[in-house]
């Protein structure tokens, strides 16, 4: 049970079909601590010592008198062993019935009070601790609950628009305008399972009395999966003994959220990072966690990220500024390509996107991409996936104007154009990045072909740039104008972090976001078929290489390879393309020494 979880399957619901007791007993039950309390001289309270008797005499079973005598013990704050009757009998009627009206219903009647017309009304006060209370009996069962904020929300919308203000507190004729109280999102976010506080419960009802914990689920995931695979910095992280003492201290809602980050590295033992942030925010309010996971990968010691641009003054940039690849000697133009990955601040990263989220998302960013088409420098279109159906569901507009069919997107993706199927990810699915395909997933391409945005990948955008040439500076140039331009939009606002530059989805791609990238011929390297001698004689040189498709894709035939460095964190972006352009050269020297005779075979072929 968890967030997203169905109605039926919340436990203070289904509690309704586990109990014996029924309204009526909750009214006798009500009426049963009115003549108490009077008698005991607080009209009001009901002590716990009196909670036996009351329970027995309106015919509470033994079974169902253990579990509210847990609710009373949990309501009694201060310990003093009395609680308000009024609250009980509320914190009580979730377990009456599935039907969330017929629930408030009952819980207002217990507050009302005639009008000079003799409707039952309540005022925002009442409202309030009828809703705190039913949301506080749902966390102390481990459902996903509200927070105080958001309740106070609800109410002060609903009386904004119905209450009578004429009366002195203006008062809600509650059975007249319950649809409004049921149907407000905030409170159908609650009862359908997706409330925003998320504790371990304090009484676990008994087909859950063997369920651990939500941190000992989450260790012993991360156990089983470094025993696969020792190799896996998320679960060896989680388990660090700092980790752990730290996850304590949080709430179950954060540790749901410090469960999907860690979701695809603990279905996934194999990984090697094996975590994804869900939110901007995760890298800071986790960072006991994605630090130590940071530092095991990108060996930062302590350093915070700056970005930079400019190549003025970096090491190893030729005397003339300019990346040309044909001072190695190379006769053919390359494919050359430079991304950034980017992630607005004005959405959930997409791990923890909702379908509405994606389209919202795609619906946002067409703003964007009118302001570039508009520009003569880039012109071009759109083409999205986002179905009609799903399209007109969120927005209410009929068509998708830039739907393309699965012929066109093949097309675009056989040109390198489109990402392929992110479904087909066994990693991106376990993290939630690749959920709801193909909704809100597309691209936007110049009018010249050469600059792409990516919409709805790993990252919610991929802005990059493409050409055939020598020249590096032209992409790289190129991409910092299109940034700029894109960010210059109103409404677009890149998410960062103080600590590690923009945020992306994976922490390996923190900091630049960057990724530059030539598609280079190296057939002495890759004599036997494989990547293999490429991969060892580029690793020294903080090279990466993958095959022409992209990662877990095969090299090209005539050995072509594509060829990036390595760092994206802790690194400028014109250290990156300058990294680049000196280990071009450094690996064409490696494939030459690959090709050359043996010693032993030239001194035969000389004598």
């Amino acid at each position: 049970m968890g967030s997203g979880a169905s109605t039926q399957s919340m436990v203070i619901h289904r509690l309704a079909d586990a109990t014996a007791f029924e309204e009526k007993d909750l009214k006798s039950l009500a009426e049963k601590f009115k003549t108490i309390a009077a008698s005991e001289g607080n009209p009001n309270t009901i002590v716990f010592g009196q909670l036996p008797m009351a329970l027995a005499e309106v015919g509470i079973v033994e079974k169902d008198t253990k579990l509210l005598e847990k609710v009373f013990s949990l309501m009694d704050a201060s310990g003093d062993g009395q609680v308000f009757f009024k609250d009980f009998i509320v914190c009580c009627s979730s377990m009456i019935s599935k039907d969330l009206k017929e629930n408030l219903r009952f819980s207002f009647e217990l507050y009302a009070s005639e009008n000079a017309e003799g409707v039952q009304t309540i005022t925002a006060q009442e409202m309030t601790e009828v809703l705190v209370h039913s949301n506080k009996s749902a966390s102390w069962f481990g459902d996903p609950a509200l927070s105080k904020p958001e309740i106070e929300q609800l109410v002060s919308e609903v009386f904004e628009s119905h209450a009578d203000k004429s009366t002195d507190p203006p008062s809600l004729h509650f059975k007249q305008y319950m649809e409004s109280v049921v149907e407000h999102p905030i409170l159908v976010q609650f009862i359908t399972g997706k409330g925003t506080i998320r504790r371990s419960p304090s009484i676990k009802p008994p087909d859950q009395e063997d369920e651990v914990g939500p941190i000992e689920a989450l260790s012993a995931a991360a156990a089983d999966a470094l025993k696969i695979n020792p190799g896996n910095l998320c679960a060896k992280n989680l388990l660090e003994s700092d980790v752990q003492d730290w996850m304590q201290e949080l709430e179950d809602s954060e540790i749901a959220q410090l469960a999907l980050c860690a979701k695809s590295g603990l279905d996934n033992p194999d990984s090697g990072l094996g975590c994804y942030a869900v939110d901007p925010k995760n890298y800071d309010e986790f960072a006991m966690f994605f630090d130590k996971v940071c530092e095991d990968y990108h060996k930062g010691g302590g350093k915070v990220h700056e970005n930079n641009w400019s190549l003025e003054g970096v090491e190893g940039l030729p005397e003339d500024g300019q990346l040309d690849l044909q001072k190695f000697g190379l006769a053919e133009p390359l494919s050359m390509r430079v991304r950034v990955g980017r992630n607005l601040t004005s959405f959930p990263l997409p791990g923890l996107m909702t379908k509405a989220d994606r389209i919202n998302f795609e619906k946002t960013m067409l703003a964007a991409f009118d302001v570039l088409k508009s520009n003569p420098d880039y012109g071009g279109s759109v083409f999205s996936m986002t179905p009609n159906d799903d399209w007109k569901e969120v927005t209410g507009e009929e068509e998708n104007p830039n739907l393309i069919t699965a012929e066109k997107y093949q097309e675009l993706v056989d040109a390198h154009v489109m990402f392929k199927d992110m479904a087909a990810d066994p990693y991106l699915a376990s993290a939630g990045i690749a959920s709801h395909w193909p909704c809100g997933r597309g691209c936007y391409q110049s009018a010249d072909g050469g600059f792409i945005i990516w919409f709805g990948e790993e990252d919610q955008l991929r802005i990059m740039c493409m050409a055939k040439g020598f020249k590096l500076n032209d992409v790289f140039d190129r991409l910092q104008t299109a940034l700029d331009a894109v960010e210059a939009i109103d409404g677009i606002e890149f998410a960062k972090s103080g600590k590690y530059g923009f945020v992306t989805s994976c922490p390996s791609n923190l900091g630049t976001g960057m990724r530059a990238s030539v598609h280079v011929k190296v057939p002495n390297l890759t004599s036997d078929g494989t990547d293999t001698k490429a991969k060892a004689a580029a690793k020294p040189l903080g090279l990466s290489v993958r095959g022409t498709g992209g990662e877990h894709t095969p090299i090209g035939a005539d050995g072509t390879i594509d060829l990036s460095p390595s760092n994206r964190l802790f690194i400028t972006e014109a250290e990156i393309i300058t990294k680049l352009y000196n280990g071009i050269k450094l690996l064409l020297e490696k494939e030459k020494a690959a090709g050359a005779p043996a010693p032993a075979a030239a001194a035969e072929a000389e004598a």
